[in-house]
């Protein structure tokens, strides 16, 4: 089980009395010194706690806002919403949908390559499916679609800063 899955199982533990070795409570702590975004994020996909789309969103509004300069009265604040929400489908459930990540399909006892994703395991989410969620111009898809990408990567970073907040906490605790 890895960092990400043991915090995830934490949060939605009973059991957070302290014990001589890493307990659920040590792994909340460590979480608790990731940022606002980061927090969300493990609480959304890997405590699998629903109502944190909504913290998730609006934090991610926040650092959009900001990186992208598009203020929330800006004429393009609608459509970077709409972006957010895509790019928070496309990190919360990256995988291919024919072989839901294993990269190998079955039949008739035998194994082949996915022929969706070609054996990556991910799902590429296409220019079509994406135009369609930004309810956009095709030409104006053209401006957003780098957008997209930065606003994935905010997510792919933030959740990696937790990771790396969460290890170095419980690092220091055994020490």
């Amino acid at each position: 089980m890895g960092i990400r899955e043991a915090v995830g199982a934490a949060l939605l533990s009973t059991h957070l009395e302290t014990q001589a070795h890493e307990s659920a409570i040590d792994r909340i702590g460590a979480l608790a010194r990731a940022g606002k975004l980061g927090r969300a994020l493990y609480h959304w996909r890997y405590a699998g706690q629903a109502r944190y789309a909504g913290p998730v969103l609006q934090e991610m509004l926040r650092k959009a806002r900001r990186r992208l300069r598009i203020g929330k009265f800006h004429e393009e604040h609608p459509t970077l919403v709409r972006a957010c929400q895509q790019a928070m489908r496309e990190w919360y459930a990256p995988q291919c949908g024919m072989c839901q990540g294993a990269r190998e399909v079955v039949s008739n006892k035998l194994r082949l390559i996915c022929p969706v994703c070609a054996g990556s395991g991910m799902r590429r989410y296409s220019d079509a499916e994406r135009l369609d969620a930004l309810q956009v111009e095709p030409a104006t898809y053209q401006a957003w679609e780098p957008r997209l990408r930065e606003l994935l990567l905010i997510l792919t970073e933030r959740d990696g800063a937790a990771a790396r907040t969460i290890r170095m906490q419980l690092r220091e605790e055994k020490a």
